[in-house]
């Protein structure tokens, strides 16, 4: 007895994910990267958000 596998020819596989940057959680760190949750004013925080990250002053 023998056995025969056959696929089929399309391609059916993933072949890249995104995500949408701005739909990303944002979230604030201290410029010694303490996570900081609420910041205050004047206060100069690292911001990120998805891959991005600048520096802001709230």
């Amino acid at each position: 007895m023998h056995a025969r596998i056959v696929f089929p020819s399309d391609d059916s596989a993933i072949n890249s994910v995104s995500a949408d940057a701005a739909n990303a959680p944002v979230e604030y760190f201290s410029l010694q990267g303490v996570r900081v949750t609420r910041p205050a004013a004047g206060q100069v925080v690292i911001r990120r958000q998805g891959a991005d990250a600048t520096k802001v002053v709230f």
